[in-house]
């Protein structure tokens, strides 16, 4: 391995090391927000968000990740990797590539139906 190649695995692994201890520290922030929290306030909270999620990923023809924290939870561009951090850019793809299969499902029962009504003319 030349000298370059290891400077950059070096920076690369502590990089790695440092995206660690921030999720880890935002970790340990959020669960003592929410373990100071009373249980009316918390069951309101996760009222509010899944509310949110909800009708932007199943009710508004699904938002962009973008659109849901930018413009729905008012977040600035931060947001994303924290989204990221906790998985909801992977729950959002999940739902949009369920839905996606679902519509092609659908496309094509439609136009098997539509060619068969062809061949029995």
């Amino acid at each position: 391995m030349t000298d370059s190649r290891k400077k950059l695995t070096d920076i690369l692994n502590e990089l790695g090391e440092i995206q660690e201890d921030i999720e880890q520290q935002y970790d340990e922030d959020a669960n003592a927000l929410w373990n100071s929290l009373s249980v009316d306030n918390q069951m309101l909270l996760f009222y509010y968000v899944i509310k949110q999620i909800a009708d932007a990923e199943l009710k508004d023809d699904h938002e962009t990740y973008r659109q849901i924290l930018y413009e729905r939870f008012g977040f600035p561009s931060e947001s994303y990797q924290i989204g990221m951090m906790c998985g909801f850019l992977e729950l959002h793809n999940s739902i949009v590539k369920r839905s996606d299969q679902s519509a092609y499902r659908e496309f094509m029962r439609e136009r098997l139906q539509n060619d068969q009504k062809r061949t029995d003319n």
